[in-house]
C-alpha cells in the first residue's frame, strides 16, 4: 500500500511539474503571440501608410499630367492662333485704304467686312487680344522696338506708332508689338 501511494504520490506531482510547465509554455506561447501580434501591427501600418503615400503620388501625378496636356493644348492653339494673324493684318490694312462710300456700299465688300467680323470673333472668342500700346509706356514685356524718334509731344520712352499690331492669348504674348518709340 505503500508502494501504491509512493506511486500515486509520484504521478500527482509529475501532473502537477506537467502542469507547471504547461502554465509556463502557455505564458511563453502568450508573449510570443503578444510579440507577433505588435509586428503585425507595426507592418499593418507601415503598409498603410505606404499606401497613402502611393495614393497621394498617384494624385499628384494625374494632376501633373493635366496640366501638361492642358499646358501642350493651349501650346499648339497658341502656334494655330499665330499663324492666323498675318491674316488678319491683311484685313486691316485692306479696311484702312481709302475707298468711298459707293465702294464701301458694295455688297462684295460688306460681305468681306461682315467676314472679317467673325474672324475676329473667332479669335476673341479662343482668347486673342489686341495689345493696346500706342500713348503707353514702352514695355519690353509686350512691345519691340524698330526705332526711336525724337519728340517734343510726348515723354521719352512713349510709343508714338505701331507699325506692326501685337497680339496675346490670354496672358501669353503671341506676336509683340512692333513699336517706334520716342526719345
Amino acid at each position: 500500500m505503500v508502494a501504491e501511494q509512493d506511486v500515486k504520490t509520484a504521478e500527482l506531482n509529475q501532473k502537477s511539474k506537467q502542469k507547471k510547465s504547461n502554465n509556463k509554455t502557455g505564458a511563453a506561447k502568450r508573449r510570443n503571440y503578444k510579440q507577433e501580434l505588435q509586428e503585425a501591427t507595426k507592418e499593418l501600418e507601415a503598409l498603410k501608410d505606404q499606401h497613402l503615400r502611393t495614393r497621394a503620388e498617384f494624385e499628384n501625378y494625374k494632376k501633373r499630367r493635366d496640366k501638361e496636356v492642358a499646358s501642350f493644348m493651349q501650346n499648339a492653339n497658341s502656334q494655330l492662333l499665330e499663324s492666323l494673324l498675318p491674316i488678319l493684318d491683311d484685313f486691316d490694312r485692306s479696311f484702312e485704304a481709302q475707298m468711298d462710300d459707293e465702294e464701301r456700299n458694295d455688297p462684295f465688300f460688306q460681305g468681306i467686312e461682315l467676314m472679317y467680323q467673325k474672324f475676329k470673333g473667332i479669335l476673341t472668342t479662343a482668347g486673342v487680344e489686341a495689345i493696346e500700346c500706342v500713348g503707353k509706356p514702352f514695355d519690353p514685356e509686350f512691345h519691340e522696338a524698330l526705332m526711336q524718334m525724337e519728340s517734343k509731344q510726348h515723354p521719352a520712352n512713349t510709343v508714338l506708332n505701331e507699325v506692326v499690331k501685337g497680339y496675346k492669348l490670354r496672358d501669353k504674348v503671341l506676336r509683340y508689338a512692333k513699336v517706334v518709340v520716342s526719345k
